[in-house]
């Protein structure tokens, strides 16, 4: 699979990725402290 699209939303919280054959994956940020 190539990944033939990306985009952010404006916080910069969430990322999704998608591919020519219709599949999206989105990601979320999580912020974690020691």
């Amino acid at each position: 699979d190539i990944i033939s699209a990306i985009e952010f939303d404006k916080t910069g919280d969430h990322l999704a990725t998608g591919d020519r054959g219709g599949r999206v994956v989105l990601f979320e940020r999580t912020d974690v402290k020691d």
